[in-house]
């Protein structure tokens, strides 16, 4: 008898528990399935290329040739003398400059296309012709990103030691430069979240200890422009963004001579000068003032003589 009692509590239990766990399962939300971005890499293809030029896949050397199509991690780097054109997809393109070391990345994100060139050194020349919202190019050195809104822009990372410029260097060692021929560039340093819009004609140069302001943009220079053009100037691209940048290169150039020649001095010498003429100007206004009065005097002299000769 105790043991059948015993039962019956046990079952009576085991049904309680039984309850319990499924209002529990009834009652707690079902778990949100966390989404995974669908990642599809892109290529990116050589369309010129001259000098020395390596290419490191999975730390293999392989030799590059023109359409050939570039992979995620590949390596790109560049002797003297050695340069390297590469289209990235259809809205983008990048000039790589001699002693350069770079990597292009390519892919689509849940259908939103993404570029992004990482420059360890060297200089590296891009030109960005956005047309649509879901692309985005970026550039990435050792101490700033650059997000480009479809613009020209000419990248350099040098060694902030002006006697060591062509020597590689770290992090600390990095003074990267930004210069805008064309649009919009938004700079920001690594690990920062304040950011700089640099426009047409402008350019910014970032060190290690840098902090962003727009203090610290300046007038594109004539050595920036000079720099351009001798990436221009190397080789005749087929890419059509490289031959509209000539063009508004020309016409930046025109607008930058004028901007420079108009110094303190030369502003000086400009008022002066409208000074002097001025000044001459009211001479002349005067003197023939002068002559018309001595018009106007005469002709009264004449009339009062003639007065008089009648009245004789």
């Amino acid at each position: 008898m105790k043991a059948f009692k015993l039962i019956i509590l046990l079952t009576i239990l085991f049904l309680s528990c039984e309850d319990k766990s499924k209002e529990k399962q009834i009652s707690s939300p079902p778990p949100v399935e966390e989404k995974i971005p669908v990642l599809e890499k892109l290529e990116s293809k050589i369309i010129f290329l001259n000098g020395k030029v390596k290419i490191f896949r999975n730390e293999k050397e392989i030799e590059p040739v023109k359409d050939m199509n570039l992979e995620l991690e590949d390596i790109i780097i560049t002797g003297n003398p050695g340069t390297i054109e590469i289209q990235i997809g259809e809205f983008s393109a990048i000039k790589v400059a001699k002693n350069t070391k770079v990597n292009v990345s390519r892919f689509l994100v849940d259908g939103k296309e993404e570029a992004n060139v990482n420059l360890d050194f060297g200089k590296v020349l891009s030109v960005v012709n956005k047309s649509k919202k879901d692309q985005e190019f970026k550039m990435n050195t050792p101490s700033a990103l650059a997000g480009v809104r479809g613009t020209s822009f000419l990248t350099i990372v040098e060694n902030k030691d002006d006697k060591a410029k062509d020597k590689s260097c770290s992090k600390e060692d990095c003074r990267v430069k930004i210069i805008v021929s064309s649009g919009t560039v938004s700079v920001q340093k690594k690990n920062d979240k304040e950011e700089i819009i640099l426009e047409k004609n402008s350019q910014v140069s970032i060190k290690d200890d840098t902090e962003i302001s727009s203090e610290i943009i300046k007038p594109m220079s004539k050595d920036s422009v000079k720099q351009i053009k001798e990436l221009l100037a190397f080789h005749k691209s087929e890419f059509q963004g490289f031959q509209v940048l000539e063009e508004e290169l020309e016409e930046n150039t025109k607008e930058l001579e004028r901007f420079k020649s108009t110094t303190v001095e030369e502003t000086k010498k400009t008022l002066k000068r409208k000074e002097f003429e001025k000044s001459k100007a009211d001479e002349v206004i005067q003197e023939t003032k002068n002559t018309e009065k001595d018009r106007y005097l005469k002709k009264e002299i004449h009339k009062d003589k003639l007065k008089l000769d009648r009245n004789e």
